[in-house]
């Protein structure tokens, strides 16, 4: 049988020892059970074997796995009702569906229909997953957010690598020790990786990155040299340039 759960929430919040928020999880990602102590489930998610406890009364067994992932900001969800389609909720980018049957204009699931332009199947490889930062932009700054209704820096990070399944750690203090490849300031593109001590940012070209910025209170564009100078004068000193390839 399997050990894997999952859950009815659009986001879950994942917390840790101190009961502070540390990271989420989307509508249909899994994760196992560690245990369940004083009302809480101790897990580890999936994914990236993320581990915390998680708030919840009801628990979902999961019997098969996800088929299709959003790949809009907001994905609306409809039902049937006296022979009208009509609206009965909403997903966020990155959450992840189990379709059974799909038609011109919906895909439908046990649960619910969507609208076919909203999703994708995640045996098809997105070619170009770093288009869809500009989703992101505007979004509020949440520490361990994860999804477009509030992010955190490295989270936003995560969420650009797992649209094609590709393992990336969850926090910056994980994230820059997993990543090998150093790159100089003169040898920046697109994707690279500016790293601070607890901060992340993604280079959009040579010259702007793209970053959850806490004292902005939401996802901005800023000039590198300029950021990288507004962090030092704050007595943070840039750590690190780095490359990962997206697959």
């Amino acid at each position: 049988m399997s050990n894997k759960y999952t859950h009815k929430s659009k986001i879950l919040n994942l917390y840790d020892k101190n009961n502070k928020v540390a990271s989420q999880l989307l509508y249909g990602e899994t994760f196992s059970i560690i245990n369940k102590k004083a009302g809480r489930y101790h897990i580890k998610t999936t994914y990236d074997n993320y581990s915390g406890f998680i708030k919840i009364k009801k628990i979902l067994k999961c019997k098969n796995n996800p088929t299709h992932q959003i790949v809009s900001k907001k994905a609306f969800t409809y039902k049937k009702k006296n022979k009208k389609i009509v609206k009965n909720g909403y997903l966020y980018f990155g959450s992840k569906i189990e379709v059974k049957k799909i038609d011109k204009k919906f895909s439908y699931t046990d649960k619910f229909l969507i609208k076919n332009k909203d999703i994708l199947c995640l045996k098809k490889k997105i070619n170009k997953p770093l288009s869809f930062l500009k989703i992101f932009r505007g979004t509020k700054y949440f520490w361990g957010g994860i999804s477009i209704n509030g992010v955190d820096c490295s989270g936003m990070v995560q969420s650009i690598y797992k649209l094609n399944g590709q393992f990336f750690p969850r926090d910056t203090k994980d994230q820059i020790k997993f990543i090998k490849n150093k790159i100089s300031i003169d040898k920046v593109r697109m994707g690279d990786l500016f790293f601070w001590k607890g901060h992340v940012g993604l280079a959009l070209n040579k010259k702007f990155l793209i970053h959850a910025y806490g004292p902005k209170k939401k996802v901005i564009v800023s000039k590198i040299n300029v950021i990288i100078n507004k962090l030092q004068k704050k007595r943070l000193s840039l750590l690190a340039i780095k490359r990962y390839k997206l697959k």
